[in-house]
């Protein structure tokens, strides 16, 4: 009912003394009045504000008062509507009740009747709009209750004092997959898990004398897969304080389980992790903390039992060639292999871990099975040895062995121990590969040691070679040379034409093994008689053989350029020797009808730097190329050109000595270049140990 308009009355009479007389009555008794005289302006008034009671003159000029209810009552079903005419028969009364009117009532009026009826219907709407309104309220209570615990997020449910289902809402059905009407009737421990069902019946026992705290209960949904749920109960007792049941709010944790059974395997995983991190730091500072592999492994073996548990541990070394591996290694339990035992590597574990280059890992409870495959095995079962856990030991992409681990309880290992392993795995099989290089780099070292003691020994036979070749050699080829000339000297006239031919061929003979003689000991001098390394000016070592060449230059016409060159650590006398011989092959293999021309240039390649002579002789085919460099090789015969086939072969010993190479590029005819690269700066190991030597 709207208040505004309590207590107010539209008077509708189209006689204004019974307007007037009704509304001095009615204001009187204290209501509030309104008169209209037409239908029309009685709808008028009444859209504008309620009026809990209205009084009707059945006639009105513009229309029935049984016509002017039916809009009266559309805009307030609640007012309520007394006729007064005096016109009125049976008929008309019937219809106007009918249509909603309250009471029928006659003129002439007698007004203390018709306060007191107006009076009965004011009270009788009062309570009619008060039941309305409680039954409305208690309709909307009931619905806000309704709602609340069929859209509360958790599970509600009334049990009975037999543990029975007796209501359950939407959530709880929901949460359990179950319809409701399977489940009302039957007891709470058909759905909750094994685990928890002695849980459940241990607290409602004690609920029926107490309310007890919520726990956790673990609940079988109906497909198969099970949720954890808070339950937060809450005894029932009637007014005799019996125990008739209870009821529970249940709400669902399954997915907070999960997350805290997820953090939980996080951390642990986390500290794992970090272990693993610091076990294979230690290993990597056993491993770079000697090279005796023995004391490695003991090491190693320590810190790897703190993570990795196991019984027994060994590496195995493999042979493929003889189709065996050998325990370098094995703590713990032995199984009746011991280091240095060569074992047939057929049918073994550490086979398997070579065949698939994989970490390979056996638990398995069928033992009969595991021997089929792995007859290898069987001592170790013998053993006791019940979980198998091996990766391969991987160096230069080759399957060197096995790191093998045993554990006699069965399924110890997981997969975080196989991948653990590997890891370490790698690290033992860097420290193998460095034990074994660095054994290789001892006797690498042994044998260089020898071949010291050999090439000292073979330069001291050469430096003595030198020796006799400058001496006694020279001796009788000059006593050769000294008596040619004598013989020439005093007895050419009395020598026939064959015997001076004789007699010069045997001088040209003499000399060229004088030139020959004094080329190999060039040669041998490069090693045996070098001086210590100093900067050189290599421009001005040009410059000055350039002057020492200066009689071919002016005999065969020709000419040397010499551009800027770098300054460089060198041995100065090698260096001159070099640039001698490149310069003069340069002028001397020209062409006939074409004057030499050599070019002496540079170009610095970082630290190193790139000595060019060039020249626009006759060339050569580059397929003689290596054999150019050696001595004693010559690619046109003595006729055509002299020489011993020694300088080019001085020219690379001198520029190997120096740390460098030479090579050449030629087109037969188009002249050729001679490259030779030296490092700018010498080691100073290098500077001292030819300052020492």
């Amino acid at each position: 009912m709207n208040m505004e308009g309590k207590n107010s009355i539209l008077i509708v009479d189209d006689d204004e003394l019974v307007c007037k007389s009704l509304t001095t009555v009615f204001t009187k008794e204290g209501y509030g009045t309104e008169v209209a005289t037409t239908g029309r302006e009685a709808i008028e008034k009444a859209k504008g504000r309620f009026f809990n009671l209205a009084l009707l003159d059945i006639r009105l000029p513009d229309m029935d008062g049984t016509e002017l209810l039916s809009p009266l009552k559309d805009m307030h079903p609640d007012m309520v509507v007394i006729i007064v005419t005096g016109y009125a028969s049976l008929e008309s009364a019937m219809q106007a009740l009918h249509k909603g009117a309250s009471v029928y009532v006659t003129k002439p009026l007698k007004m203390h009747e018709l306060l007191a009826t107006a009076r009965e219907c004011l009270e009788k709407q009062r309570l009619t709009a008060d039941k309305r309104a409680a039954e409305q309220a208690l309709r909307e209570s009931e619905e806000r209750y309704r709602m609340l615990v069929e859209t509360m997020n958790d599970g509600l449910g009334l049990i009975d004092r037999n543990g029975a289902f007796t209501y359950l809402n939407d959530k709880h059905c929901q949460l359990l997959g179950y319809p409701r009407d399977e489940m009302i009737g039957r007891s709470i421990t058909d759905f909750l898990a094994e685990s928890s069902q002695q849980k459940f019946n241990e607290k409602w026992a004690k609920r029926r004398k107490e309310k007890t705290e919520h726990y956790e209960l673990v609940w079988n949904r109906k497909d198969g897969h099970q949720i954890t749920t808070i339950i937060s109960p809450q005894p029932i007792f009637d007014a005799e304080n019996n125990f008739q049941g209870a009821f529970a709010v249940v709400t669902d944790i399954t997915v907070r389980k999960r997350a805290e059974e997820e953090l939980q395997r996080e951390k642990q995983a986390v500290q794992r992790l970090a272990e693993e991190r610091e076990l294979v730091a230690r290993v990597g500072r056993i491993i770079s903390s000697t090279l005796e592999i023995e004391k490695v492994y003991e090491l190693f073996a320590n810190e790897v039992g703190n993570v990795i548990p196991f019984d027994r541990i060994a590496i195995n070394i493999i042979d493929l060639e003889r189709g065996t591996h050998t325990p370098t290694y094995v703590a713990g339990n032995d199984a009746g292999r011991r280091p240095g035992d060569v074992v047939p590597l057929a049918g073994t574990f550490t086979e398997e871990v070579m065949r698939t280059r994989s970490s390979q890992l056996i638990q398995e409870d069928d033992i009969d099975k595991v021997k089929a495959r792995f007859p290898g095995l069987s001592p170790l079962f013998q053993a006791g040895i019940r979980s198998f856990m091996a990766t391969p030991l991987i160096s230069k992409d080759q399957v060197i062995g096995a790191l093998n681990f045993g554990s006699l309880k069965p399924d110890v290992y997981t997969e975080a121990d196989l991948k653990l392993a590997e890891s370490i795995g790698c690290q033992i099989a860097g420290a193998i590969a460095n034990a074994q290089l660095y054994a290789e780099h001892k006797r690498a070292e042994d044998v260089l040691a020898r071949q010291a003691q050999e090439l000292a020994r073979s330069n001291a036979e050469l430096e003595q070679f030198a020796y006799v070749s400058s001496h006694d050699l020279q001796e009788p080829l000059r006593k050769i040379q000294a008596f040619g000339d004598r013989m020439r000297a005093h007895y050419e006239d009395v020598l026939d034409e064959r015997g001076r031919d004789y007699l010069q061929r045997m001088q040209n003979a003499a000399k060229r093994l004088q030139t020959l003689i004094n080329d190999l000991l060039t040669f041998s001098r490069v090693t045996t008689r070098a001086q210590p390394f100093a900067p050189v000016n290599l421009t001005e070592v040009a410059q000055d053989v350039v002057s020492d060449l200066q009689a071919r230059i002016e005999r065969t016409g020709g000419r040397v350029e010499v551009g800027e060159l770098p300054i460089i650590d060198a041995d100065p006398t090698q260096e001159r020797q070099l640039l001698q011989n490149l310069i003069d092959n340069g002028l001397k293999f020209h062409r006939p009808d074409e004057a030499p021309i050599v070019k002496v240039h540079s170009k610095l390649l970082g630290e190193q730097c790139q000595i060019i002579v060039e020249d626009n002789g006759i060339g050569f085919d580059e397929k003689y190329l290596d054999r150019m460099f050696t001595i004693f090789q010559r690619l046109h015969s003595r006729f055509e050109y002299e020489g011993t086939g020694v300088g080019l072969a001085v020219c690379r010993k001198i520029a190997e000595r120096h740390g460098g190479s030479i090579t050449a590029q030629s087109t037969p005819g188009k002249g050729a270049t001679f490259i030779v690269t030296l490092p700018v700066k010498q080691p100073q190991e290098a500077r001292e140990e030819m300052h020492h030597g």
